[in-house]
């Protein structure tokens, strides 16, 4: 399972579109134009993709806590494999 470490994140630059950089499971963090980072969550439910915002990077809780799923989402079946 990838793991993002902080060099990684902070070698990515920003282009004209969103950089999605995937730390495994449903974790991304997307890297905007303006050069802004973010953690999101990529889930499926009921046949649609949503993306769930978790907050800026660097995130104020640790990598570690971030990339346990929550327990609503794990225990319907949502998360995207």
């Amino acid at each position: 399972m990838p793991r993002l470490t902080a060099i990684k994140i902070d070698n990515t630059r920003a282009s004209d579109q969103d950089v999605l950089l995937a730390d495994g499971g449903c974790l991304f963090l997307r890297v905007r134009p303006s050069g802004s980072r973010g953690w999101i969550v990529r889930i499926k439910r009921n046949g649609k993709r949503r993306v769930h915002t978790l907050g800026p990077y660097p995130l104020s809780a640790s990598r570690k806590r971030a990339r346990r799923p929550p327990t609503s989402l794990q225990s319907s079946g949502a998360l995207l494999a």
